[in-house]
């Protein structure tokens, strides 16, 4: 397991394979013969979101994908911008602040999943295309809950509870 800098400054991602977790999503979700096979296996999911085609999906996708890119790089050209404008807590239901909560970015059906180190510092743990109302409904979206508190324990167990532990954790 390895945390390494995004293109984005305060952004990093875990990175588990050969690609951090931010670029390996993003690559998922504009390669049109990926997203074909992931649709196909999931038609059934598209008409609640009132698309009706996997080609429509896959050109829904790859555009929302981009425009989770077009944000990305927003922040980095503007330095005013906040990442807390991008994430909200995971669990709809949360309100409270916590050390190292769990955190998603929504665009469409596209979710990032991250913790939040502190104020405008996240660390990317996973992604997923959510085409179900709670992630306990697909494998996919279990994974990705099961990954983000691996991280978040991983994080823990290193005592990473601010940005500063964090980036001295990481170098």
């Amino acid at each position: 397991m390895k945390i390494i800098n995004t293109f984005v400054p305060r952004l990093t991602a875990f990175k588990f394979h050969s690609k951090d977790e931010l670029e390996r999503n993003l690559d998922l979700w504009t390669d049109e013969k990926y997203l074909f096979t992931f649709f196909e296996k999931n038609e059934e999911y598209l008409a609640f979101f009132k698309v009706y085609t996997i080609k429509e999906a896959v050109l829904k996708t790859i555009k929302q994908a981009r425009l989770i890119q077009e944000k990305l790089y927003e922040y980095v050209q503007d330095g005013t911008k906040n990442l807390d404008e991008l994430f909200q807590n995971l669990d709809d239901n949360e309100y409270h602040e916590r050390i190292l909560s769990k955190q998603k970015s929504k665009q469409f059906w596209l979710r990032l999943y991250a913790i939040k180190i502190e104020t405008n510092h996240y660390v990317i743990t996973g992604g997923a295309i959510k085409l179900v109302h709670k992630m306990r409904q697909s494998e996919l979206t279990i994974e990705e809950k099961q990954t983000i508190e691996k991280c978040r324990n991983y994080l823990l167990d290193n005592e990473v509870y601010d940005a500063d532990f964090f980036y001295e954790f990481i170098l």
